[in-house]
């Protein structure tokens, strides 16, 4: 485990627990003494040169178009999660490469793996896939309070949000049949039983390397 820092890769639709679970996760091995970062956080003071012109290309440019462009902002964040892990911390994201990737399949962009290929980006040790119960998700966007119609959004057969989690668990699927990425359902979990579960589970691959 201390032989070398270690990137986790957050994943899921709205409501599924990504942003406590990667706070929760970075302060957990904090807590176990492993140097570790919330990307999350960490990007909040980054300028993004990506970021700049990203209004203009969603109103005027292609759906292929607009993937290349979040491609090459995911490959900013690859290069700044590089040069924490050679400073030898652990970084934890939510909203990674493959979050871009399903979002511009279900836009009808068809060659999204290729696209990817292109760009040199850090791919993690771990993919978590968090899924929830639809009926659980609303009930927790309704605490936490609707914004916008993203967040109105249901999950049911056909739409963009189930699109998005099948697309999740499709592009992972032999990762998760590896032991390289993981399935959890926060229904029955609060953030700390999800972080510790990431933990255990990485803690467990990197037993198995080492042996």
């Amino acid at each position: 485990m201390k032989e070398r820092p270690f990137f986790i890769a957050i994943h899921g639709v709205d409501g599924t627990g990504k942003t406590k679970t990667a706070d929760t996760t970075a302060s957990q091995l904090l807590d176990m003494g492993i140097k570790a970062i919330n990307y999350d956080r960490y990007e909040r003071d980054l300028v993004n040169p990506h970021s700049v012109d990203r209004a203009r290309i969603l109103l005027e440019e292609s759906p292929s178009s607009q993937l290349a462009h979040y491609l090459k902002s995911t490959m900013f964040h690859s290069d700044n999660i590089q040069e924490l892990l050679r400073k030898g911390y652990s970084v934890v994201k939510s909203r990674y490469v493959d979050d871009v990737l399903a979002h511009h399949a279900h836009l009808g962009v068809e060659n999204v793996a290729e696209m990817e290929h292109l760009f040199p980006i850090v791919q993690p040790d771990l993919r978590v896939i968090l899924t929830l119960d639809e009926v659980m998700r609303r009930e927790r966007l309704n605490r936490r309070g609707a914004f916008d119609n993203r967040d109105r959004e249901e999950k049911v057969v056909g739409s963009r949000l189930d699109f998005f989690e099948k697309y999740l668990l499709q592009k992972n699927a032999d990762l998760i049949r590896i032991g390289k990425a993981i399935r959890i359902d926060t229904g029955e979990l609060n953030p700390q039983q999800v972080a510790r579960r990431i933990i255990d589970f990485l803690l467990n691959i990197r037993g198995e390397d080492c042996e």
